[in-house]
């Protein structure tokens, strides 16, 4: 700081605050500290504090602060130290606390990146097995459509074929039945061409035997008119005769 020149004063004042907060400070306790830097006899300068106290630099006079005064600011920067230091020991212990818990932290995230390691492996395991298993499926998806599509086919050929067959014989029983209608057409012209043969061959029978009896009954009739027989056992008249009386 300059000190005055030419006989003039040159006032510098300076503010000190105290080391608290401005609510510690009770009643009666000191104000801020004020220096006067004002020039004095014997050329010192001269502090002034709160409780008017003077301190003069450079001078047989100096004051001091009150006992007091000295004891309450040192009882007030004993508990504020030690405020400080629990303070710092809190600090301390969730620092402690904090870098305990980073630390475990740290632990379950190696053990965490480990097992997303592993995890990771598998999953690329699965997902190799996974690819092997859909090429194969897709190789066998492909082999089952053509399969299906050959099958299809032969389905269809066979179908063909049936239809075929069932036409054959439908055709086949159609010209059976015609053959068949045609040979009951032709059993039932014989049937009726030989009842008529029959009742033919029995008319002519019953004509011939008529005839016969007549014959018989006309030789019988001769017979008795000329009084005896007119043939001998051996004619064939008497064997005709003979034969006719055995038949049924």
């Amino acid at each position: 700081m300059a000190d005055s020149q030419d006989g003039g004063e040159s006032d510098e004042l300076y503010e000190l605050e105290s080391l608290g907060e401005p609510g510690d400070r009770a009643a009666g306790d000191r104000e801020p500290v004020r220096a006067d830097t004002r020039n004095t006899v014997g050329h010192g300068r001269d502090f002034h504090f709160g409780n008017r106290t003077t301190v003069n630099i450079n001078s047989t006079e100096m004051h001091c602060p009150s006992t007091p005064q000295l004891i309450r600011e040192n009882q007030r920067l004993k508990t504020e130290l030690e405020a400080e230091q629990r303070k710092h020991e809190t600090t301390k212990d969730t620092l402690t606390n904090i870098t305990s818990h980073l630390m475990r932290e740290l632990e379950k995230n190696k053990d965490l990146e480990k097992k997303n390691k592993e995890l990771l492996a598998s999953v690329r395991a699965l997902q190799n097995q996974l690819s092997k298993l859909t090429q194969k499926t897709k190789k066998q998806q492909e082999q089952n459509r053509a399969e299906i599509a050959q099958l299809k086919q032969e389905g269809e050929n066979l179908r063909q074929t049936v239809q075929e067959l069932q036409q054959t014989l439908a055709n086949e029983r159609s010209q059976h039945l015609s053959k068949l209608e045609e040979s009951q057409k032709m059993m039932m012209n014989l049937i009726q061409q030989n009842a008529t043969e029959i009742k033919k061959i029995a008319e002519s029978k019953r004509t011939l035997w008529q005839l016969i009896k007549d014959f018989f009954k006309k030789k019988k009739k001769m017979q008795s008119e000329n009084g005896g027989t007119i043939c001998q056992p051996t004619d064939a008249a008497c064997n005709i005769q003979s034969d006719i009386v055995s038949m049924p």
